[in-house]
């Protein structure tokens, strides 16, 4: 089946990544596109001007529509019109405010107007992955028991024992088995040329490992994603760049963001002195050889100290340790966000900052 966006959310803590920015206040940043929930995020930490980069048009469309959205409808209506709320009268909405996109978004959009009426955050590729994960969620656990999960205020100590007395199950355990391995989960959740770099066969394991200790924390009680990846939509507990109170800043800051249809080293080409690259898990796809060529592009366009955000998921890349005399770590931020981080299947955030 065609799908023909691959993220309709951003599948990365967006609080963590505005709390990183907000330390360079009038920053300029340059984001990867994806979902556009983290570009829309990063309006709150008062950036001069926002390039949103993706190599995947589509995402720029998904993108461009969630802007149209917030500008043409208030709070409520942006969260009935994603998606959060139910519905039946999204396409009537888009043809409101259609005429605000570019030609080429409106073709797109109106050639896939069953996206728009399903709610747009929902039409992603790893959402409907989840979406398949729901389905196969009732044969784990009882309804009572997905609730029980995001109990407020149970202590470490609590959730620990719920996790591993109640939660993880033989059932779970197998589910990650059968489902989180190359074959499956690079057909169904990601492109599988995106896992050519992993040498790791314990895919499985690893993710397995990475939920053990998350759901057996109290952290996992205010995970949003979690929440997503249970529910196949947000009951409660809201992204940052969704909630009542970012959303007028982020209505009146629309204009700081630019899209752009290239890669982020052909955009450096370009563009001097931006202060914090917003980099997703983009050098997860990369051979060694191409991450390191990948950096240097970003060498002569970062201003002094820049920073750049970025997580791995199953492939180790640091660009403080390929290219040692370029870049640093930023140990302090790092240790500072990272445990706050609620991205818990990736291996970690990661900050490095270009040396002076």
């Amino acid at each position: 089946m065609n799908q023909p966006i691959k993220y309709s959310n951003a599948w990365e803590d967006a609080q963590v990544v505005v709390s990183i920015c907000s330390t360079r206040p009038n920053a300029k940043i340059v984001c990867i596109g994806s979902s556009g929930d983290n570009a829309l995020a990063l309006l709150t930490s008062h950036p001069s001007e926002i390039i949103v980069v993706d190599r995947d048009e589509n995402q720029l469309h998904l993108i461009a529509l969630k802007m149209a959205a917030i500008r043409h409808l208030d709070h409520a209506g942006f969260l009935s019109f994603i998606g959060v709320h139910t519905n039946d009268q999204r396409v009537a909405t888009y043809t409101t405010f259609a005429h605000t996109l570019t030609e080429k978004e409106q073709h797109f959009w109106n050639t896939h107007l069953d996206l728009i009426s399903k709610g747009i955050i929902h039409s992603g590729k790893m959402e409907r992955f989840f979406q398949s994960f729901r389905k196969v969620l009732r044969f784990i656990h009882p309804p009572a028991t997905y609730t029980a999960l995001f109990t407020p205020k149970r202590t470490d100590e609590e959730q620990h024992h719920f996790y591993h007395s109640i939660w993880n199950n033989w059932r779970w355990r197998l589910y990650y088995y059968l489902v989180y391995n190359p074959l499956i989960f690079g057909r169904k959740a990601r492109r599988s040329e995106y896992l050519k770099q992993v040498r790791d066969t314990s895919m499985s394991k690893v993710f397995l490992d990475r939920a053990h200790r998350h759901y057996a924390s109290s952290q996992v009680q205010n995970n949003h994603l979690v929440e997503y990846m249970i529910y196949s939509n947000y009951k409660t507990l809201l992204p940052f760049y969704l909630r009542a109170e970012q959303f007028d800043q982020i209505k009146q800051s629309l204009g700081k963001i630019t899209l752009r249809h290239n890669t982020v080293a052909e955009v450096c080409h370009e563009q001097k002195a931006i202060d914090c690259f917003v980099l997703s898990d983009i050098f997860e796809y990369m051979s060694p050889s191409s991450f390191k060529n990948e950096i240097e592009h970003y060498y002569q366009s970062a201003s002094p100290n820049a920073l750049f955000i970025y997580w791995n998921l199953l492939v180790d890349r640091k660009m403080h340790l390929d290219l040692p005399e370029k870049y640093a770590a930023q140990e302090e931020l790092m240790q500072t966000y990272g445990p706050r981080d609620l991205g818990y299947f990736y291996d970690g955030l990661t900050i490095s900052y270009k040396k002076a």
